[in-house]
């Protein structure tokens, strides 16, 4: 029996048969194999090594007299590249996951003039552009057919205005074919590329697609024409995009500009998008404003898109200027934290499509995995369709966290089959199975972490076909949880003083979702972690709800994060720290943010965050916290730091950066590390111990003194600053004093240590000493403005020009700040006006001695 994977075609019977049915036809069939030979003949029996040696042979037999040619390569893999089928000639490989035609790094593996030549079952990897304005690195189409393959790490970052990283199709069809690790060019003004993965025109369709994990093109400030690259590009009328899944590709480049609209699909100049879902394309936070999913150019006025999309479907969070005709999430996927992008059966991708549309532009009876379109009302959006023949099933869950003594909502949604359904739940929890008529229940869970499950039967439970899970497990937890170092019982649910869990990472664990691939963040609204005086070593903490940690006191509980990059991340308006120190923390890599706490929204109150931030890394925001939303409320910062002294990677706020809107108001700033550089320019060279931008933001009734330059060999012209204002951020009642102190600096050289003012109008009733900061102070102090600057007591004292000299309270709260009570505790409205500062002089208490 013969080893060749494929069956003989050229046998006398068949030769006899096709000479009967069609005449004078002659087709002819070659063979490609690892352990072939060019100087062979091509038949099974002796089989070529390559391809080029093949299509040489079919272009010859085809000029003899044969009407097309069949190449079928073996499994394994063959490197070459500048394949050209000219002819009626299809190369068909094992399978796209068995034949690989390796490019090597030469550019265009294949390419298709004849609109009867075709690619079929093979992968086509490793192909790059060698030019400027180059066309499909992978393969190029005029005309023919891709089909059942898949096309990999194609294309290359180095050359400008190339396009079709994985093809570039001018003609032709594409089916059925997966696209991944495909790139341009991209980053530079004007000279990006366009289609990562495919580039379509003059008529090219691509149907029952995938693309995912391509390189999206990203750039500087493109023109609003040129900018918008795409993974999938497409343009002209009677190209189209059809029931395709473009899903999970990012940009090329993290620092490409954010605002010119990158998308996973392009769609320009009358081009069609049928039936497809776009998602989670520029997933990165950074982008979340990028047009990540979709950009519509419309007709060729660039107007009215919304007649180019039918029945499709992307993030409309994400793409947020256009309507949407199908808004989806995570859940409109199978399981999308799996990489399985089939519809839901629960979701709005299942029967979402158009048949009409289909049928216009596709011609493949099947999807991407081979099941038959359409089964069901009416064509699923993407590149899969859901099986009918037997029952599928999908569940969801209103929760995948709640507090102990709540309960959670399956809701199962089965279909196919004989419609008739029973739903058999397994809870994960130990309790006993449940079956029920309705694919709606309720449970409630004891605390931990549970994984449910439901079974589906269309014959009265005499069998239990398809099962299911939701996409992540139910964590449940006690509304209140304890830790204690110094506790040698504990037990958990650690909802009790006496049964304390003996580590953070414990309790925290509890609120924590970490069963394996599913969440790994804090996810339980409304808990509150009760942690005792100690030391709790540990970092990487993500406060995605509404958590609140809670010390015994900033001096007594201790985060130390041991080196590590950043303790906490505050990402939900509720999470909240309170009463305890954040210390010891560091950058791990250029352009972090936030070595101790990294706040997009939620509060500290009440702590110390001391020693965090390192020097080494490059271009660091932020070393105490960095704040892009929330408020920071009577907290101290001290020894903290950014990077310094290099020229254009200086670090900014090296205690606290605050932006978009973010309000720090009563706290402390001593003793921290001020960022020193060389030559710096205007734009950056300020970094500052506080460095707060944007409108909305504040710095109110704070106190920065005797905060240093990290290096005493900075520049000294260069102006470096305690407080840093910038872009209509505003200084509220706050004082800086002796902010680079150092004995060099009191020159005859201007040095402005306290404060650099981006915008002087924007400091109202604040202090600093305008004989070292030559910008005019609203009140200028010195070493008599505090009650005993030596020893480190920066409270006024009696005669203070800070006493009084601050906003009204309606000024204080107009500034953002909402605290009743300044840093030490003490009434803030203790008179007509506020004092300047985070301290509020309080009248000592006469005292009568009688005799």
């Amino acid at each position: 029996m013969s080893a060749w994977p494929f069956p003989s075609f050229r046998s006398a019977a068949a030769a006899v048969a096709a000479l009967l049915s069609l005449g004078d036809v002659r087709a002819a069939d070659f063979y490609v194999a690892t352990t072939g030979d060019d100087a062979g003949d091509g038949s099974q029996a002796a089989p070529f090594a390559t391809i080029g040696a093949a299509i040489d042979a079919a272009d010859a037999a085809i000029a003899g007299g044969d009407t097309d040619a069949t190449i079928h390569v073996a499994a394994g893999t063959f490197t070459g590249a500048g394949h050209v089928l000219t002819n009626a000639i299809a190369v068909v490989g094992a399978g796209a996951d068995s034949t690989v035609v390796n490019g090597n790094g030469g550019y265009r593996v294949f390419s298709l003039v004849s609109s009867a030549a075709a690619l079929k079952n093979l992968c086509v990897s490793n192909a790059a552009f060698t030019a400027a304005e180059d066309s499909g690195a992978g393969v190029y189409m005029e005309a023919g057919l891709v089909e059942d393959c898949r096309i990999a790490s194609c294309g290359d970052f180095s050359q400008t205005k190339a396009a079709g990283g994985g093809i570039y199709a001018s003609g032709g069809r594409i089916r059925r074919t997966t696209f991944t690790g495909c790139k341009v060019h991209t980053r530079y003004s004007g000279n990006g590329g366009d289609g990562a993965a495919p580039h379509l025109s003059n008529g090219a369709v691509c149907e029952n697609s995938l693309f995912t994990g391509n390189a999206a093109a990203s750039c500087f400030n493109w023109s609003s024409t040129d900018r918008r690259g795409g993974v999938v590009y497409l343009t002209g009328s009677g190209t189209a995009l059809v029931n395709c899944s473009v899903v999970e590709n990012r940009l090329a480049h993290a620092s490409g500009n954010n605002n010119s609209n990158y998308a996973g699909i392009v769609q320009k100049y009358g081009a069609t998008v049928v039936n497809c879902v776009a998602y989670k394309n520029v997933p990165d936070a950074a982008f979340a404003g990028s047009y990540g999913d979709i950009f519509a150019g419309g007709d060729t006025s660039g107007k009215n898109w919304e007649n180019f999309f039918v029945n499709s479907a992307w993030d409309t969070t994400i793409k947020a200027d256009t309507v949407s005709p199908v808004a989806i999430a995570e859940n409109s996927f199978a399981d999308y934290s799996n990489a399985d992008f089939s519809p839901s059966t629960s979701g709005p991708l299942f029967d979402g499509g158009s048949n009409a549309g289909y049928a216009t532009y596709a011609t493949s009876a099947t999807d991407l995995a081979g099941v038959a379109r359409s089964q069901g009302a009416s064509v699923d959006i993407g590149c899969y369709e859901v099986e009918l023949s037997s029952v599928s099933l999908s569940v969801v869950v209103d929760s995948c966290a709640v507090l102990l003594g709540a309960t959670s909502t399956f809701t199962a949604t089965a279909a196919g089959g004989s419609g008739s359904y029973l739903y058999r739940w397994d809870f994960g929890d130990g309790s006993a199975a449940q079956t029920t008529t309705t694919g709606a229940v309720v449970h409630a869970y004891a605390a931990g972490l549970h994984r449910a499950s439901v079974s589906v039967s269309d014959d009265g439970g005499a069998t239990w076909g398809a099962t299911a899970e939701p996409a992540s497990a139910i964590v449940v937890a006690p509304a209140n949880l304890y830790v204690d170092a110094a506790n040698a019982t504990p037990a958990f649910p650690y909802d009790t003083p006496a049964t304390a869990a003996a580590s953070f990472a414990d309790a925290y664990g509890c609120l924590t979702n970490t069963f394996p691939d599913t969440l790994d963040m804090a996810v339980v609204d409304g808990a509150t972690i009760h942690v005792a005086a100690g030391t709790y070593a540990g970092s990487g903490y993500v406060l995605a709800a509404a958590i609140e940690v809670a010390g015994e006191g900033a001096a007594d509980t201790v985060f130390d994060g041991n080196g590590g990059y950043r303790v906490f991340s505050l990402l939900d308006a509720g999470a909240s720290l309170r009463d305890l120190c954040v210390s010891n923390a560091a950058f791990g890599a250029a352009e972090q943010s936030g070595a101790g706490v990294y706040m997009t929204a939620g509060l500290v109150e009440d702590c110390a965050i001391v020693g965090c931030g390192s020097f080494p890394v490059d271009k660091t925001s932020g070393g105490g916290i960095y704040a892009s939303g929330g408020r920071i409320v009577r907290t101290t910062f001290t020894g903290c730091k950014v990077h310094s002294r290099w020229t254009n990677v200086i670090g900014y706020g090296s205690a606290l950066f605050l932006s978009h809107g973010a309000i720090c108001e009563n706290s402390l700033f001593t003793e921290n590390a001020a960022p020193s550089c060389f030559n710096f320019d205007t734009t950056h060279r300020r970094g500052g111990v506080v460095h707060l931008t944007g409108d909305g933001t504040a710095l109110v009734n704070c106190t920065v003194v005797k905060n240093r330059l990290a290096d005493a060999k900075g520049d000294t012209p260069n102006n470096y600053a305690g407080i840093v204002q910038k872009s209509g951020a505003k200084v509220v009642n706050c004082v800086a004093y002796m902010n680079v102190p150092d004995a060099e600096y009191v020159t005859s050289e201007t040095v402005y240590g306290d404060v650099y003012a981006a915008s002087a109008d924007c400091f109202d009733h604040s202090a600093w000493d305008t004989a070292i900061t030559a910008t005019p102070s609203p009140v200028a102090v010195d070493e008599t403005a505090f009650r005993n600057y030596a020893s480190g007591n920066f409270k006024p004292r009696t005669t203070s020009v800070l006493v009084d000299a601050g906003t009204d309270w309606n000024g204080y709260l107009a500034s953002g700040a909402l605290s009743e009570t300044d840093f030490a505790g003490n009434a803030r409205r203790n008179g007509n006006r506020l004092d300047i500062g985070c301290y509020e002089f309080v009248d000592r208490p006469t005292v009568f001695i009688v005799k």
